[in-house]
């Protein structure tokens, strides 16, 4: 009986102090720049990282653009959904802590992009819903120029990368904080 106790308190402690390993997230700490060069390392994991915002979504104010010192670019989403960024937040310099995710932008989309001559978002290269923009660029007479400029430059990031898709890091974040 005793042996059975000391059994059951054992594993309790074992189950408990594996609870608390994953309870307590660790945050790493990792240059926005190596963050885009190394994105399958830090894929699922919650990171801290720095930037300037550079544009925020005028539709639904739930995506952001994060260019990093060497002038690379992340996707900066809400972890909550219901959550919006700030406008006061463009052109800040931003402390952002979440989680790293990868959208991938195969060949065959950006062929259908070409096709459809998508004006494509600039945070994250998907077809722009800014129904007023649009038409405004379609006025210009500058829609077309800027689909292709657009596609060319995906196609041409997939060629210098060697790659069939071009990568979107974007970080699901919990946190957002103004440096400067």
């Amino acid at each position: 009986m005793k042996k059975h106790l000391l059994l059951i308190a054992l594993l309790y402690i074992v189950l408990a102090a594996c609870k608390h390993q994953t309870g307590n997230s660790v945050i790493q700490k990792v240059e926005a720049d190596s963050l885009v060069h190394h994105v399958d390392v830090y894929k699922g994991t919650l990171v801290e990282t720095k930037g300037v915002i550079r544009h925020i979504c005028g539709v639904d104010k739930r995506k952001m653009k994060l260019q990093s010192e060497g002038g690379r670019y992340i996707k900066i989403v809400p972890a909550d959904t219901a959550t919006c960024f700030d406008r006061d937040l463009y052109k800040r310099k931003l402390l952002v802590r979440g989680i790293v995710r990868e959208e991938r932008i195969k060949k065959e989309t950006v062929a259908q992009m070409a096709e459809d001559k998508a004006l494509l978002c600039s945070i994250d290269h998907a077809p722009c819903v800014d129904k007023p923009w649009i038409e405004k660029m379609k006025k210009r007479g500058v829609a077309d120029s800027l689909s292709n400029r657009a596609v060319e430059q995906l196609r041409s990031d997939m060629v210098i990368k060697s790659r069939d898709y071009v990568s979107v890091v974007v970080i699901e974040a919990n946190e957002v904080i103004i440096i400067e």
